[in-house]
């Protein structure tokens, strides 16, 4: 046991000198997906801002307040975020910042500014930017189905002019919950919540876990996979006691035993420990996949959320769990 929290806290220590290393900017400093890239990403920089909040030393909390100040720099006029500052509407990377900012705001400075009011700016945008299908598809479905049919579950889409899928709405559901259920429009918040965590459960896969979207595609079932099930189940951490979130993480479980991509595994050691399952297997070979200058792949977000993964494992806690 002593040797596992050795070798974590040395790749944490190694992550976090990676993930500095590779911050771009002055006061408003913002990541790259890659550390050759030049584009500033807000999924990057959202995800990185949160991995650096569980360290206690100086430097990465200044860095995460950096990364607060490039999200407040970067939101659009809606309230949402695009991929990258100017890059047109917002888009799905919306949650990832939004939950990011309401963690970093949450930090105590000797200032005491908040975020509050472009958090709720961008409840509001999330709000507004769940799926809803267009009037003719609306008139065809209350024809052949009835009036009822019109208030069917509903997530939330990569792009607005998108069907929602199982990722988006996962994201999602985790910018609406961290670090709290939110007071500001209560009742609609709940609603949405509601309605997203029922249309995740709805998609379930035969057998366990999900895949990207739907479940059955033209009377087949479809697969699950590792990434879209860890993605689900911690979105469905309020719905802990529901039998397809069981049979979720026995699915996720099932892939112990494989080493697959990084992000995988990162997200299925978030996912397992939030729910207090065994993840000793997947440790290792996320631990077997960090480079010398401590990245886990090129790709930074997966650095960051890889350096998520180990923390919650070392400290028992995450900003991830509800």
């Amino acid at each position: 046991m002593a040797d596992i929290q050795e070798n974590l806290t040395e790749a944490l220590n190694r992550s976090k000198s990676y993930l500095l290393a590779a911050a771009r900017g002055d006061q408003s400093l913002f990541l790259t997906y890659a550390k050759e890239k030049e584009d500033p990403s807000t999924e990057a920089s959202a995800w990185t801002g949160l991995a650096l909040s569980t360290y206690a030393d100086d430097a990465a909390l200044k860095a995460a307040l950096a990364i607060k100040q490039f999200l407040l720099d970067s939101q659009n006029q809606d309230g949402g975020w695009s991929t990258k500052p100017g890059a047109g509407r917002s888009d799905w990377t919306s949650a990832p910042a939004l939950m990011t900012l309401r963690a970093l705001d949450q930090i105590q400075t000797p200032s005491k500014s908040t975020a509050k009011q472009s958090i709720n700016f961008a409840f509001e945008y999330l709000l507004d930017s769940r799926y809803f299908a267009k009037p003719a598809t609306r008139l065809v479905t209350l024809v052949s189905k009835g009036s009822g049919a019109l208030n069917k579950d509903r997530g939330w889409p990569w792009d607005p002019d998108c069907f929602h899928w199982i990722e988006p709405t996962a994201y999602a559901l985790l910018a609406l919950q961290i670090p709290k259920r939110p007071e500001r429009n209560k009742v609609d918040i709940e609603l949405a919540l509601g309605k997203a965590e029922d249309f995740i459960l709805d998609h379930a896969c035969k057998g366990g876990g999900w895949n990207h979207g739907n479940d059955i595609t033209l009377g087949a079932p479809l697969p699950a996979y590792r990434l879209t099930t860890a993605e689900a189940l911690l979105a469905l951490q309020a719905r802990k006691k529901e039998a397809k979130v069981e049979a979720g993480l026995e699915y996720l479980q099932s892939w112990a035993a494989k080493d697959t991509s990084s992000l995988s595994l990162a997200m299925s050691i978030l996912a397992l420990s939030a729910y207090g399952r065994d993840c000793r297997r997947e440790i290792q070979f996320l631990l077997a996949r960090q480079e010398k200058d401590g990245n886990f792949t090129a790709n930074i977000t997966t650095t960051a959320l890889s350096t998520l993964a180990l923390s919650a494992h070392l400290q028992e806690k995450s900003p991830l769990f509800f």
